[in-house]
């Protein structure tokens, strides 16, 4: 099973997004979330009293946030890290821990397709903290997109897989948020995703 897309590490797996619900279910598939509370995501350095490693395990927004800044090609990740109380393997664990538990969630979609609460609020969260700091400008074509997703989802190496589609990690992030929240709203666009995936070769 591929795990849920991940917006900060390069060694996991991308995972199509989310079907959409049927018609008149719209409400189930879009929980209720405070958009003012998400848009002032933490940053876990920040919040005095409170431990970042705590924080980041606890709190989706946090983790989110921190994984866009780790996902910026310009970043000083070790000097994020240190300070949030981490190193790589710190963040590594922490960060195999939330992709477990949000692949957990997606396999709990039952019959009605509605999308979990914590993907939706994780979600939420990494597109408010992508907009605070991404450059301006279009994500990925959806082709492309679709043809970067089925060669990770095949087993090849991101980071390979990017650099010959002459792409960043970043940028594809970018995409894949993007397109996420379109395919919910067109079912046209969803099926040729599923199509697409589908695809052996």
């Amino acid at each position: 099973m591929a795990e849920y897309p991940p917006p900060c590490d390069t060694k996991a797996d991308a995972t199509p997004p989310l079907r959409r619900p049927e018609a008149g279910s719209r409400e189930s598939a879009e929980p209720t979330i405070d958009n003012a509370r998400l848009r002032a995501a933490p940053d876990p350095a920040s919040i005095a009293g409170v431990e970042p490693r705590h924080l980041l395990a606890t709190d989706v927004r946090a983790y989110a946030t921190l994984a866009v800044r780790l996902a910026e090609p310009d970043c000083d990740r070790a000097a994020i890290l240190a300070e949030n109380d981490l190193d790589e393997d710190a963040w590594d664990a922490l960060d195999d821990q939330w992709q477990a538990r949000l692949s957990a969630a997606v396999d709990e979609i039952g019959e009605d397709d509605s999308v979990p609460l914590l993907v939706k609020e994780h979600a939420d969260a990494f597109a408010a903290a992508q907009a605070a700091r991404v450059r301006p400008g279009p994500p990925l074509s959806f082709e492309r997109f679709v043809e970067i997703t089925h060669e990770i989802q095949r087993g090849h190496d991101i980071q390979h897989v990017l650099k010959r589609s002459g792409t960043t990690l970043h940028d594809y992030l970018r995409a894949e948020q993007h397109w996420l929240h379109v395919m919910m709203d067109d079912p046209a666009l969803q099926e040729r995703f599923h199509r697409a995936m589908s695809r052996r070769a």
